[in-house]
């Protein structure tokens, strides 16, 4: 808003250049189609993985950069996983579209690890059949 330090009026927005996307994010396409093919997964009853952005305390007072769901809407096959990690079935979140458990630091990198190549194919951090890499987007 004019006059108004630190603020911007909707006029002063169009006026604003886009500075493309930040250095090291994730492409908000990219969450959506990884979102939309774990739930495909997770409601077949088969066990899927997906992160996202978090910057909140966890249970345990730290603040973590991401958070990791293990999904699966097959409560009993979702339990054997978690006991295979030590996670026990009070764990297990029933918020949401499918039950799930939420996974930081450690545990999280370990279940990304292990269920997205097959949640998300064999390059889950590169491109999908759906959005393939733009030419000169890394490798």
């Amino acid at each position: 808003m004019p006059g108004v330090p630190g603020m911007m009026g909707a006029s002063d927005r169009a006026s604003v250049p886009y500075p493309g996307p930040v250095p090291g994010m994730v492409n908000p396409l990219r969450l959506v189609e990884q979102w939309r093919r774990a739930l495909e997964r997770a409601r077949r009853g088969e066990l899927a993985v997906l992160r996202h952005p978090w910057r909140r305390p966890v249970p345990d007072g730290s603040v973590q950069d991401e958070l990791v769901k293990v999904l699966c809407a097959d409560v009993r096959r979702l339990a054997a996983w978690g006991a295979r990690h030590a996670l026990p079935p009070q764990r297990i979140c029933h918020h949401g579209r499918v039950p799930h458990f939420d996974l930081w630091g450690e545990a999280g990198r370990r279940a990304w690890e292990e269920l997205s190549p097959a949640t998300l194919g064999r390059d889950p951090d590169g491109p999908t059949p759906d959005h393939p890499r733009p030419a000169g987007d890394g490798p």
